[in-house]
C-alpha cells in the first residue's frame, strides 16, 4: 500500500478522545442536566435544582439522547459517570456489608453499561423474568429505588465496565473463526460503532486484538473505516434498522499494518418489544475470501 493511500485515513480515534469530543458539543445546561441525571434525580427535581421548568428539562434530555446517540436515562447516567461528569451517588449502606451473588454482580455490571433487561438476558443466557428477579434483589440489597441508582452503585462497587467471562462467552466455532479473516461482533448503534463483543477473528482481519476494539478501550471501529465510506456504512445500517431488514454493505477498512482491505458486512438489528434499537449483531468478512469459498462449494 502506498503512502498516498495511507494518508487517506485519519489516526484512529480512541474512546477517551471520542468522549471528550462528544462532551465539547454539549451546552453547560446539558452538562448540568446530565450530571443530575447520573445522580438519579427526576426531571422535576432537576428543574428545581437548576431553576428551570420541567418542559425545559425534557428538551435538554431529548438533546442529550440525540447528541450522545443513547436510548435511555439509564444509558445517559452510565455515560456521565464513565466520562467523569458526575460522582456516583452514595449507596445508603457500607459497601463491605453488600454481598452479591455472581449473577447479581454480572447483572449490575451490565446495568451500569446502560443495557435493558432484554439485552442483559441475551448476554447472560437467561430469561427476562430471571433478570427482573436479579434487579429486584439488587434494589433490596443496595437499598436503592431505581436503575439509575443501581448505575451509581455499580460505580461505587467497582463493577462498572467489569465484564465477567461467562457473561460474554464467545460464539460457537470460535477456533475456526480465529483462523479466518472473519469478525463476529455485537455493537451499539452509534457513529463510533462502539463494540460490546468482538470475536478473535478480528486479529486476522484487521491486525488488532479484539480487546482493542471493545467499548471504552483503545479504538473505535469507525476509525478503521475508510473516511469516504463512513457515511455510506451509516446510511446503509440505519436504513436496514428502520425497516427491520437484514443489513449488507461493502466498504474499505484500514488494518493495523496500513493495508487496505475491502470487507462485506452482514448484520441485523436487536430490538426491544416496542421496536427500539438495542444494538447490532453481525459479521464482517474480507471480500477476497468470498470467491474462494464459492469455488470450493462447486468442486
Amino acid at each position: 500500500m502506498t503512502a498516498a493511500h495511507s494518508s487517506l485515513y485519519s489516526k484512529p480515534v480512541s474512546h477517551a478522545v471520542a468522549t471528550r469530543q462528544a462532551e465539547e458539543h454539549l451546552t453547560e445546561r446539558e452538562r448540568q442536566t446530565l450530571s443530575l441525571i447520573a445522580e438519579g434525580l427526576s426531571n422535576k427535581l432537576i428543574a428545581r435544582r437548576l431553576g428551570i421548568s420541567d418542559g425545559t428539562v425534557k428538551i435538554h434530555v431529548r438533546h442529550l439522547l440525540g447528541k450522545l446517540n443513547l436510548g435511555s436515562r439509564q444509558a445517559l447516567a452510565a455515560w456521565a459517570l464513565q466520562a467523569g461528569l458526575s460522582r456516583a451517588a452514595r449507596v445508603p449502606r457500607y459497601l463491605d456489608e453488600v454481598s452479591l451473588t455472581e449473577r447479581e454482580a454480572q447483572t449490575l455490571a451490565l446495568i451500569a453499561d446502560g443495557h435493558s433487561n432484554r439485552v442483559i438476558a441475551d448476554r447472560l443466557g437467561i430469561s427476562d423474568a430471571t433478570v427482573k428477579t436479579y434487579v429486584s434483589h439488587l434494589l433490596l440489597k443496595l437499598e436503592v429505588h431505581s436503575r439509575l441508582e443501581l448505575v451509581s452503585a455499580a460505580h461505587q462497587l467497582g463493577l462498572a465496565g467489569h465484564h465477567p467471562r461467562d457473561a460474554f462467552s464467545p460464539p460457537p466455532l470460535d477456533t475456526l473463526m480465529q483462523a479466518l479473516p472473519v469478525m463476529l461482533y455485537r455493537c451499539h448503534n452509534n457513529r463510533l460503532w462502539s463494540m460490546e463483543y468482538v470475536s478473535p477473528g478480528c486479529l486476522n482481519l484487521t491486525g488488532y486484538q479484539p480487546e482493542h476494539l471493545v467499548a471504552d478501550q483503545r479504538l473505535a471501529y469507525n476509525s478503521l473505516i475508510h473516511p469516504d465510506d463512513r457515511e455510506l456504512v451509516w446510511r446503509a445500517v440505519q436504513s436496514g434498522l428502520r425497516r427491520h431488514l437484514p443489513i449488507s454493505v461493502e466498504y474499505r477498512v484500514r488494518c493495523l499494518d496500513g493495508q487496505e482491505k475491502t470487507v462485506q458486512e452482514h448484520a441485523c438489528g436487536v430490538y426491544s418489544a416496542s421496536g427500539e434499537v438495542l444494538g447490532i449483531e453481525g459479521l464482517i468478512v474480507e471480500k477476497l475470501l468470498q470467491p474462494a469459498l464459492s469455488a470450493g462449494s462447486t468442486a
